[in-house]
């Protein structure tokens, strides 16, 4: 049995996942970079497509929804998954179902806003590509993406 600091101790999912962060468990350095203008450009293209983002990073005690945006008639839930270009897997591959869940729960409960007649939604993912400059190269909405 190898000891919880030795390089052969296997780290538990939670614990990698708490790597890169910092002392408050909010993510710091290139991740938050990395996100923050995954979603800027995500929402420059959704205005772009004639979208009105009504809402950024909505949090409730369920979850967060990275943008809420209004399409014609339709209220989408849109999750922004930012890639370095030459990255291995999408954007969409990255929407495991425990994060897809975590999404429906926070949008049900901000469709609850709404009483007995929410609106019609749906949910949204927006791939963005970014250089090694942190610019973005491709940005791809997918709608109905779960």
């Amino acid at each position: 049995m190898t000891d919880r600091g030795s390089p052969g101790h296997r780290r538990s999912g939670a614990a990698r996942r708490q790597e890169g962060r910092g002392a408050t468990g909010s993510r710091t350095g290139r991740g938050v970079y990395l996100g923050r203008a995954g979603e800027d450009a995500a929402v420059k293209h959704l205005e772009g497509l004639g979208f009105r983002v009504v809402e950024r990073n909505y949090r409730n005690r369920l979850g967060e929804i990275d943008a809420i945006a209004v399409e014609g008639e339709t209220l989408c839930f849109v999750e922004v998954k930012a890639r370095r270009v030459g990255a291995y897997g999408s954007g969409l591959d990255a929407v495991e179902s425990k994060k897809r869940g975590r999404v429906r729960r926070a949008a049900a409960a901000y469709l609850a806003r709404f009483g007995p007649s929410p609106p019609a939604c749906r949910f949204d993912v927006v791939e963005v590509w970014l250089d090694s400059k942190g610019r973005p190269e491709r940005v791809r909405l997918l709608r109905n993406a779960f």
